[in-house]
């Protein structure tokens, strides 16, 4: 599991500061990908269900607590994107 990022970044996402999603996208890319993978167990539909999965969490950034785990509330989203 990766580290959580800092507050600093996290509310800079919040805020819709592109370089913080990157960031963001960077640092847990990997470990939602193997995440859909495991729900969905097709690499060509994780590789779609991943880009659903970020483009919902940067929509729905704003409802996103920076005092929670990002961790948890990506896989939430890649979850659901992943059995949708």
């Amino acid at each position: 599991m990766s580290a959580e990022p800092d507050a600093e970044t996290l509310r800079l996402f919040v805020q819709g500061d592109q370089e913080a999603f990157e960031r963001l996208f960077r640092l847990f890319e990997a470990e939602v990908y193997c995440w859909i993978v495991r729900i969905v167990r097709d690499r060509s539909a994780a590789d779609d269900a991943l880009v659903e999965a970020f483009w919902r969490a940067y929509r729905g950034r704003a409802r996103f607590d920076p005092s929670r785990s990002f961790g948890a509330w990506m896989r939430r989203i890649a979850a659901n994107a992943a059995l949708d």
